[in-house]
């Protein structure tokens, strides 16, 4: 008896048992079926206003999105984190999370909603109101993260700049 032999039940029970094994770093190994990058030209905040009486500003994600997948991806949720600035004997400040008043996906010149079609590439827009807004003139950095209906989180550290038009000619 060679020594393949003897090891080869032993592969394969090892190879119809892996799942079971390792089933704990199946998450980790999850494929995404998204594939986002920022839209740096147009990805901004602007417009100092207030929502419900607090002072807040409004920041305009956009974002590039395909899906190379056979089923279309529904992102049911986008919030972005950012430090706000320490105060007192504190380093670091707190962390303002802030979720998506709405997220929308445009395929060509189409407005679909928040579900992106299998075998396409769009464009995904989130608008945010963040309260304690910074300096105006300012560049504002957050993580934005968007989820899908599979629980998948795609996280980007992005840098939102000032709106590139002048006070007067912004409407809120």
């Amino acid at each position: 008896m060679t020594q393949a032999s003897l090891l080869k039940p032993v592969a394969d029970w090892l190879l119809q048992h892996v799942g079971e094994i390792f089933g704990w770093l199946r998450p980790l190994f999850r494929r995404r079926p998204l594939k986002i990058v920022v839209d740096d030209k147009n990805t901004r905040w602007m417009c100092i206003a207030s929502v419900r009486g607090v002072s807040a500003m409004q920041v305009v994600s956009d974002w590039f999105v395909s899906n190379p997948t056979d089923g279309g991806v529904r992102i049911v949720k986008a919030h972005l984190v950012r430090r706000l600035p320490p105060q007192g004997w504190s380093l670091r400040g707190k962390k303002q999370t802030t979720y998506a008043s709405t997220v929308d996906v445009e395929v060509g010149s189409r407005h679909i909603g928040d579900m992106v079609p299998p075998k396409t590439a769009g464009d995904l827009r989130a608008l945010f109101f963040v309260t304690q807004p910074v300096q105006e003139g300012t560049t504002f950095h957050a993580v934005t993260t968007f989820v899908d209906h599979l629980d998948h989180k795609y996280t980007k550290k992005t840098t939102y700049p000032a709106s590139a038009a002048p006070l007067m000619e912004r409407q809120c």
